[in-house]
């Protein structure tokens, strides 16, 4: 029987590699469609300068929130990993 210490273990070892790759995933298909956004900004004339601004500070704002969200999520599976490596070692009493 598997000991529960180490499931737990791989149990968080692959979320933390499921959010890598969605995040991952997520962040190119958001900066594609920031990419494309931005290009059809800057060609079209329909558009003042103050719009591409805020289009251009959204934008950056996006980015922002989403480096903090990927920080955060790597803090708490970094103090997720440190709580199993302090608890690895010991074994309850049967």
């Amino acid at each position: 029987m598997m000991d529960p210490m180490q499931m737990s273990r791989q149990v968080v070892d692959f979320n933390k590699r499921a959010f890598g790759s969605s995040f991952s995933a997520a962040c190119m298909m958001q900066d594609n469609m920031m990419k494309a956004m931005d290009a059809f900004m800057n060609q079209s004339p329909l558009y003042p300068a103050e719009a591409k601004n805020h289009m251009a500070y959204w934008m950056k704002a996006c980015t922002d929130c989403r480096d903090k969200f990927k920080m955060a999520m790597d803090d708490n599976f970094a103090k997720v990993e440190s709580w199993f490596n302090g608890h690895g070692g010991e074994k309850t009493a049967k």
